[in-house]
């Protein structure tokens, strides 16, 4: 390709990134991880996501599988799969435990029981290099998300996967509890925009919120 080629095809991506964040206005927060993921998926698909949540969902979809395909790289596990395994993950061993990173000993140790209970991942060894080429987990001597955007949401993506489960006993009551909770409110935000509904119900709970009420204990 030309100079005058690459200079071009920079013009018009550039003109698509403007347009797209003109277009999304308020439904996509301009915070650096979005702007990076909103390019990302341009240049790769030349998809404008209708809100953060959608960039969120069209990025993991593209980097958890789709990308490595095109590239001509084998893709043994579906997206689908790596979903709910970093959805679990981020789940049992982030969030209740309240870690932000965790050992790579209680990584493998995750990757056992969970390989016993579902017989999803096969070669966990494939499955975990195909993590890695995602760049979603950073993987060295601790374990964690390569950005805290990317846990929120796999917490959000676990309860809203999960919320008739008896864990979650009544859901707004839950959800109002972790949107207080101060190091994990993104996750409810995450959660309301996958289920796409603002319940009323919801909304009551929330401005009738208190530490000392035993409802929300």
């Amino acid at each position: 390709i030309t100079q005058g080629g690459r200079a071009r095809e920079f013009g018009k991506i550039k003109n698509i990134i403007i347009e797209s964040i003109n277009k999304l206005g308020k439904n996509l927060p301009l915070t650096p991880i979005s702007i990076i993921l909103l390019v990302e998926l341009i240049e790769q698909e030349k998809e404008i996501p209708a809100s953060l949540v959608e960039l969120y969902q069209k990025y993991l979809e593209l980097v958890l599988g789709n990308i490595d395909s095109k590239k001509g790289l084998q893709v043994l596990f579906d997206y689908p799969i790596k979903e709910k395994f970093l959805s679990t993950l981020a789940f049992e061993e982030f969030y209740e435990k309240n870690r932000l990173d965790i050992p790579n000993k209680d990584f493998l140790a995750f990757i056992n029981d969970y390989e016993s209970k579902f017989r999803s991942l096969g070669n966990t060894d494939q499955f975990v290099g195909e993590l890695k080429r995602s760049q979603i987990l950073s993987i060295n001597h601790n374990v964690m998300f390569q950005h805290r955007s990317f846990l929120e949401y796999f917490v959000g993506l676990y309860i809203n996967k999960n919320r008739d489960s008896d864990k979650f006993g009544k859901i707004n009551n839950y959800l109002v509890n972790l949107y207080f909770s101060g190091r994990w409110s993104e996750a409810t935000l995450y959660y309301i925009g996958l289920n796409q509904e603002l319940k009323k119900e919801f909304l009551d709970k929330l401005f009738q919120y208190s530490n000392d009420s035993p409802e929300f204990s």
